[in-house]
């Protein structure tokens, strides 16, 4: 992980200091450098049928989930017990949410793909509701990809009950390569979705009527088969931050 360099979604924020000063934000990050039981201690995990594990044959550490071969079924792959959320996205908070992941998208057919954060507990299952992929009426921000278009990216976010945003479709080509994927909600009224620190996608004036204003959030990383074929996602890292220290130094 890259900590110092100020780029892409990280840009605006500090993070060396995000490593040593609680006053300044709420940090989480892996990169999965421990061995499955460390995993299972420290996620939710959600299969049908398909297989999550580490990858031995990776250096620094990468989870790998798979699907098994039967239509419309899932893996899922959620920080914490499900029952709560560390990372909050409040509109005119001041408080920054950032969010980063390397991930290998290794199958480029017949998939669905979110990448991001959502309200505790979509690891339970059918967070994509269908073989389409389209998603639950669930709180949740980042990246989506569609089984009818396994290729293209979009930028999503969403309120339970409201109506789901995407301020950028087809934000982005997938290709079997690694690619960090992350946004930054600044505090106020804006979110800036990025590719490898370029930017691919923006919306101003996020409101509350459909942006998770105030919802506890957690990573989240989930894949589904749109076909009787297997379908891959593998993660290398992602880290998480909320910035909790106004510009004038006082904590929110």
């Amino acid at each position: 992980m890259d900590v110092v360099t100020k780029r892409g979604p990280w840009a605006s924020v500090d993070k060396a200091r995000l490593m040593y000063d609680p006053l300044y934000g709420v940090y989480d990050s892996d990169h999965f450098a421990q061995d499955n039981t460390g995993v299972a201690s420290l996620y939710t995990q959600s299969s049908d049928g398909g297989t999550n594990g580490l990858l031995t044959t990776q250096y620094g550490g990468v989870f790998d989930i798979i699907t098994d071969t039967t239509d419309n079924n899932e893996t899922e792959l959620e920080r914490g017990a499900g029952s709560a959320g560390v990372f909050v996205a409040t509109v005119n908070s001041q408080r920054k949410l950032i969010f980063e992941a390397r991930v290998r998208i290794v199958t480029l057919t017949d998939l669905a793909v979110f990448i991001g954060v959502g309200e505790p507990g979509l690891a339970a299952g059918d967070f994509q509701t269908d073989d389409s992929g389209a998603l639950a009426d669930k709180d949740y921000i980042g990246f989506h990809i569609l089984t009818a278009t396994p290729t293209e990216i979009d930028c999503v976010y969403n309120l339970s009950g409201g109506t789901a945003q995407e301020p950028q479709g087809n934000a982005y080509t997938s290709a079997a390569a690694w690619r960090r994927y992350g946004f930054v909600f600044d505090g106020i009224n804006t979110i800036r979705y990025y590719v490898d620190d370029a930017e691919v996608g923006m919306k101003a004036s996020v409101g509350t009527t459909n942006f998770p204003s105030g919802e506890e959030m957690n990573p989240i990383f989930a894949i589904k088969t749109g076909s009787s074929a297997a379908v891959e996602m593998q993660i290398d890292w992602w880290e998480c931050a909320m910035i909790t220290e106004l510009s004038d130094g006082r904590a929110v």
